[in-house]
């Protein structure tokens, strides 16, 4: 069995961390989007429980005055819900650009170690090639 060399060893181990630090970067933007949509669903509940409030006050016959607090709330939480919205919309960038990293890393890592193994069976072929030549040769000598 042939060894790989250390050189070979290197590059494959350089590979192999690459692909660990996109996979690292590739979780915390999936755990960054979880974090904005769970934010977007608890402002969403809010923003419709201050509809529904609205709506209420509006059949009960409030003063224009509570309407209008109660209105302003509600654009104020409809804003935040479009920050939020917004943030949800980047860290879904961010982890598809995670996700393509991670993919060509893993791509790039499987590309070498394929081109190792190859390397290696080659030089196993080469020299099970050679070992069977110098049998070849000695039994072909000791006939003679």
């Amino acid at each position: 069995m042939v060894k790989r060399s250390k050189r070979l060893d290197v590059v494959a181990e350089l590979a192999d961390r690459k692909v660990q630090e996109a996979a690292s970067a590739l979780k915390e933007s999936n755990e960054k989007l979880a974090q904005s949509q769970y934010s977007e669903n608890l402002l969403a509940s809010s923003h419709r429980s201050h509809r529904d409030h609205i709506d209420e006050r509006l059949a009960n016959g409030s003063s224009a005055y509570d309407l209008k607090v109660l209105s302003q709330s509600v654009t104020n939480l409809q804003k935040g819900l479009d920050q939020i919205a917004g943030r949800v919309r980047q860290a879904e960038a961010e982890r598809d650009a995670c996700m393509e990293v991670w993919t060509a890393q893993r791509a790039k890592s499987q590309a070498i170690e394929r081109a190792i193994q190859r390397r290696v069976d080659e030089e196993t072929s080469y020299r099970q090639r050679q070992d069977e030549r110098a049998i070849d040769d000695t039994i072909s000598s000791r006939r003679r």
